[in-house]
């Protein structure tokens, strides 16, 4: 009786245990092909950035080599109406304060201090060190 008891509750146990044997394998099956399918996506995606980023690389390149080609155009026509010598002097500003003004909008956007910038700081920190 003892033994029959036993084997009741072992074999209600078992197809518990079995259950759950199942369970597990069935959820680790159903996680790898979801990592798999996961993996294979991201791989997929990867690629198509890839080919883009190469695209726009090339397209940035070619960009390059239409402007450069733009900008010949009134260097040529400043040649002829001021000479070489002119022409490059006209060219080097021009392109020297173009410069200096774009440098100076992206280290304001990007929030470094310009020169000024430092001057308005030190004068605030004396006056604040000054004041009572």
């Amino acid at each position: 009786m003892a033994q029959q008891a036993g084997d009741e509750r072992e074999s209600g146990q078992r197809p518990m245990a079995d259950a759950f044997s199942q369970f597990g394998d069935e959820l680790s099956e159903s996680l790898r092909r979801e990592f798999d399918q996961f993996r294979t996506e991201a791989a997929d995606r990867a690629r198509a950035g890839a080919r883009g980023a190469g695209m726009l690389a090339a397209a940035a390149a070619t960009g390059v080599v239409a402007a450069g080609a733009a900008l010949t155009l009134p260097v040529l026509g400043l040649r002829r109406i001021l000479g070489a010598g002119g022409a490059a002097v006209v060219v080097a500003v021009a392109a020297g304060g173009l410069t200096s003004y774009l440098a100076k909008r992206g280290l304001d956007e990007l929030g470094v201090p310009t020169e000024a910038a430092a001057e308005r700081v030190k004068e605030a920190a004396q006056q604040a060190v000054s004041s009572p």
